[in-house]
């Protein structure tokens, strides 16, 4: 496993145990259930962009809880702080603003490396600005 997944886990397999959380297949789209709702558990950087998962699963998701651990020291990654946040229905529809689910389709259908090989992302920038 790569580093960059095994501090990730290891800051789930952490929260699982505070929370006395069931384990899920590291490929289930949840991480758990927490106060009746979905939960996902995030580890990062404290400058790093939070991933979402893909871009479909993301507009298709129920309102969710999600906790997130960060680090600053990229040497250790030891997790420095922590938050829970929830996305509600206002705040799901605020950060997918107008494009609907069949618009992220289409973009997930046709933004592949088979119709946009390596090298070509310029093409493909320009084909989702349309």
């Amino acid at each position: 496993m790569a580093e960059r997944q095994l501090h990730g886990l290891q800051w789930e397999s952490h929260i699982k145990k505070q929370l006395n959380l069931s384990s899920n297949s590291y490929t289930s789209h949840w991480d758990g259930e927490l106060d009746g709702l979905p939960l996902s558990i995030k580890c990062m950087g404290i400058s790093n962009a939070l991933e979402m998962s893909s871009l479909l699963r993301f507009w298709q998701s129920p309102p969710f809880l999600m906790i997130v651990g960060w680090w600053k020291d990229t040497h250790t990654k030891q997790v420095e702080g922590s938050q829970k946040l929830f996305f509600s229905e206002e705040i799901l529809g605020r950060l997918r603003g107008t494009l609907s689910l069949e618009d992220i389709q289409k973009a997930v259908d046709t933004l592949t490396i088979k119709n946009f090989p390596e090298g070509r992302h310029e093409e493909a920038r320009a084909w989702f600005k349309q």
